[in-house]
């Protein structure tokens, strides 16, 4: 994996859920019953070591999928959010560029802006079997979360 790596929207939200809590994360109604605390962990392993950014469009799909957990959760988990993004390296790739991509008519423009960092060779850390498969045929670096939580043992439930 590059030093360099973005996520996508589940794995940010898997991300910043479990960062606050691990217990949150069978409550909140995006991840459960898919995610575990374990998942959150192979996640925390596989991004220690890397940098990673995110997009304007990753964010306002992670904003609005936050809010499925109820207070205080939510309120701790926002105000968690609000800290990150004031810290957390923002890439902006413009809307028209990644309506050009091939893939945007099946993936849309998060997606499609997720792969056009690949071309920067930042690594797409993504649990979207179809955006995986779209980033390795456009021979970007990419990692399935899934086929490695899958060689670990650890399934979604």
């Amino acid at each position: 994996m590059s030093k360099t790596i973005v996520l996508d929207t589940n794995l940010l939200i898997l991300f910043i859920v479990g960062t606050v809590s691990k217990h949150y994360i069978p409550a909140h109604k995006k991840l459960h019953p898919v995610y575990t605390s374990e998942h959150y962990d192979l996640l925390i392993e596989l991004i220690k070591k890397a940098e990673f950014l995110v997009t304007p469009h990753t964010l306002t799909e992670t904003s609005n999928l936050l809010k499925r957990i109820n207070d205080p959760a939510r309120t701790e988990i926002y105000q968690y959010f609000q800290n990150l993004i004031g810290k957390v390296q923002e890439r902006y790739v413009t809307a028209q560029d990644a309506s050009k991509r091939t893939e945007f008519i099946h993936l849309g423009i998060t997606d499609s802006i997720l792969l056009e960092l690949g071309k920067e060779n930042i690594t797409l850390l993504t649990a979207d079997h179809q955006l995986h498969c779209a980033a390795l045929n456009s021979n970007h670096p990419t990692v399935n979360f899934w086929h490695v939580a899958t060689e670990r043992g650890l399934f979604a439930t």
